[in-house]
C-alpha cells in the first residue's frame, strides 16, 4: 500500500490517467484549522478550489471532484450482489505503524456504529465487511495510532484524524481504493455515545464517522450539525440529513421490497375477489361442476 500523505499527488504509473492518489482529508480541533486554510496542496478537503459543486450549499461537498461532473466511489467487492454495494475494511497496522485499535473493543464498536450509520443513509446498499485476508489494496484500514502511519504529525489538541485513499479517473471510471482511516493515538477519545466530551476529549464515533465519510468520496459540508462538517464541533451522535443527501447521491440506495403484511394484505384481496366472483356466478354455471345425481333429503 502506498504511503498516505496529507496532500494529492499523482502517481508516475498512472499519471496518463489522472490517477489522484493518497488524497488525504484532516480534522481539526476549533482554533487549528486557521494555520492550514492558506496552504491549498495541504488542505485538501476542500479540493483546493476545485470541485463539482453542490446545489444545495454551494459548498464543494465530494472529496475529490473528477472535473468532468462525475463523483468517485467505490465499486463492489462482490459484483454477484448487483444490488448492493460491498466494501471491505479491516483494522491492521499502518506502514509499520501499531493499530491500537486492536487492543480497544470499544473503539471498535464505535467504528461500526459509524459503518452501519453510512450504510443506513443508503437504505442498505452500502455493505461493510470486514476482511482479514483481503489485499490492502482493497480496503479502508481503520485505526488509531501514531500519526507518521500517514506521513504527519501532530501534537495533541492538532490533527485529530486523517481520511483518503487512492482515487483513480481513467475514462468513466471513477474509482476509489486502497484506503485508510487513521485517528490520533495522542488524543483523549471518549467512545460513549451522547455524554458529550467529557474531560476535554474528543468523541470517537463523530470524528471516525467523518473519516469514513471522506474515503466514500465526501468533502466537507458548510451544514452545522452534519457529520461532514468542516471542523470539530463537539459530539454528534449519527448522520444528518445533509451527510444522508450527499452519500445517497453518489451511491444510490437500495430498492426496497414491500413489507410482507403489503404483500399479505394484497393476496387477501385477490382471495376475496375470487371468492365474490365465485358467488356472483349463474346457478346454471355453478351445476355444471356438480354430479349430476341428487342428494337425497334427511
Amino acid at each position: 500500500m502506498q504511503t498516505l500523505t496529507p496532500h494529492s499527488w499523482l502517481s508516475p504509473r498512472c499519471a496518463a490517467l489522472l490517477c489522484l492518489a493518497a488524497a488525504i482529508s484532516l480534522w481539526l480541533p476549533p482554533g487549528a484549522q486557521a494555520a492550514l486554510v492558506g496552504d491549498a496542496s495541504f488542505f485538501a478537503p476542500h479540493h483546493s478550489g476545485s470541485g463539482p459543486k453542490t446545489g444545495e450549499n454551494g459548498h464543494y461537498a465530494y472529496f475529490p471532484g473528477a472535473g468532468d461532473g462525475h463523483h468517485f466511489a467505490w465499486g463492489s467487492a462482490t459484483p454477484s450482489t448487483p444490488g448492493t454495494i460491498t466494501v471491505k475494511y479491516d483494522f491492521r497496522s499502518q506502514n509499520g505503524y501499531a493499530n491500537q485499535i486492536l487492543s480497544d473493543s470499544a473503539q471498535q464498536n464505535a467504528v461500526l456504529n459509524a459503518l452501519n450509520a453510512w450504510s443506513a443513509a443508503t437504505g442498505g446498499k452500502l455493505v461493510f465487511v470486514q476482511d482479514t485476508a483481503a489485499d490492502s489494496s482493497d480496503i479502508i484500514n481503520i485505526g488509531v495510532g501514531d500519526l507518521a502511519a500517514v506521513n504527519a504529525s501532530s501534537g495533541v489538541g492538532g490533527v485529530l484524524g486523517f481520511g483518503g485513499g487512492s482515487y483513480l479517473h481513467a475514462g468513466a471510471v471513477h474509482s476509489i481504493s486502497s484506503a485508510a482511516v487513521w485517528l490520533d493515538s495522542a488524543e483523549t477519545w471518549d467512545t460513549i455515545i451522547g455524554n458529550g466530551d467529557p474531560g476535554g476529549g474528543y468523541d470517537f464515533f463523530t470524528v471516525v464517522a467523518q473519516e469514513i465519510g471522506h474515503v466514500l468520496g465526501l468533502g466537507h459540508s458548510d451544514t452545522v450539525g452534519s457529520i461532514m462538517y468542516d471542523g470539530y464541533g463537539g459530539e454528534l451522535t449519527g448522520l444528518a440529513a445533509d451527510d444522508i443527501l450527499h452519500i445517497s447521491s453518489i451511491y444510490g440506495t437500495a430498492a426496497v421490497p414491500l413489507p410482507a403484511g403489503v404483500w399479505l394484505m394484497a393476496s387477501g384481496f385477490v382471495s376475496l375477489f375470487l371468492l365474490m366472483r365465485g358467488r356472483n356466478r349463474r346457478p346454471e354455471n355453478r351445476r355444471r361442476n356438480t354430479p349430476s345425481t341428487p342428494v337425497a333429503a334427511v
